[in-house]
């Protein structure tokens, strides 16, 4: 397969092709609702106003029907890609990019791409999403129960302390060379400047989880009109597996819901199993996978694809 860096002469018509498949893919998995694709489309149309975007290397076929679209800079990713064939001009126009370095890419619920999916990468967060409608959870007979209550300021700081620590060390999970401390001061400064009005800063929901036994715990929404997102959702460990999470999430729901929120979202990183459990048992789905293609991943590759095709057809 011939396959060029994109042409001048090829980017109008190719653009609004990458451009309306970026959205199909958001909006069929849910990372992007029916209502925001317009404005999603134009907003992405106006980088290719003069030519191709800044730090853009855009490959693509003979009929500009397939491509690879990586950026250079703030990091190394692929922005889109649709390659409905594997050949290995693909691979080489990738390593050509990428120099032996980690590549960022995000995967939607729905994407076939074959072609991207068999790249070595380490995934490093998941995003959740649901309509409150469909948040809800049904204790079995003999569940504690627990509630919410609007967190008091004299808890947000232990609340604070707990979530950056938890914040800085994942953020140190996938980043080796980071210094772990130095990231939890960090976040905690973050935190801090983000509700700059405490428990009562606009947009913001802070709530203590609270059963029988007292506060076991915390949960922390982000609201822009109709969307939210759980910033946080922390339990002592003392009280993990009990589903006092699971009621947390719901009675979350339930306030936003009754506050005109339609959408909630979730994001995972690290993607941990238990916490991915707890959000799908109440109604949540994946609806993103974000990854880095891992250094060697184009080496590896292409030995795969030589040795396949070095194989007699009666060996496959």
């Amino acid at each position: 397969m011939k396959i060029h860096e994109i042409r001048a002469i090829e980017v109008s018509e190719w653009s609004h092709r990458a451009v309306e498949h970026m959205a199909h893919m958001r909006a069929a998995s849910g990372a992007l609702r029916p209502s925001q694709v317009r404005d999603y489309i134009r907003k992405n149309l106006k980088r290719f106003k003069v030519g191709t975007p800044i730090n853009s290397r855009i490959f693509v076929d003979e009929d500009a029907r397939n491509w690879l679209w990586m950026s250079t800079s703030p990091e190394l990713e692929i922005v889109d890609a649709k390659i409905d064939h594997f050949d290995a001009s693909w691979i080489e126009a990738y390593s050509s990019v990428a120099g032996g370095k980690e590549c960022l890419i995000n995967r939607f619920r729905d994407d076939r791409d074959n072609f991207l999916k068999s790249f070595p990468q380490r995934q490093v967060s998941v995003s959740m999403s649901a309509e409150l409608p469909q948040v809800n959870w049904t204790p079995i007979d003999g569940t504690e129960l627990a509630y919410l209550r609007p967190m008091r300021s004299d808890e947000l700081a232990t609340y604070l302390v707990l979530v950056s620590n938890e914040q800085g060390r994942n953020m140190a999970d996938l980043n080796p060379n980071a210094n772990a401390n130095t990231l939890v001061r960090k976040v905690y400064r973050d935190n801090e400047e983000k509700l700059s009005d405490g428990v009562a800063t606009p947009g913001h929901y802070l709530y203590s989880i609270v059963t029988n036994l007292g506060v076991i715990g915390g949960i922390w929404a982000e609201v822009d009109s109709s969307s939210g997102k759980i910033v946080n959702c922390s339990i002592d460990s003392k009280f993990e597996g009990r589903g006092f999470r699971r009621a947390a999430m719901v009675n979350l729901a339930d306030i936003l819901k009754s506050q005109g929120v339609r959408y909630l979202t979730c994001d995972l990183t690290p993607p941990t199993q238990s916490l991915r459990k707890v959000l799908t048992s109440v109604g949540f789905s994946v609806t993103t996978r974000q990854a880095y293609i891992l250094p060697d991943a184009a080496d590896r590759m292409m030995l795969s694809h030589v040795y396949v095709h070095s194989l007699h057809p009666g060996m496959l």
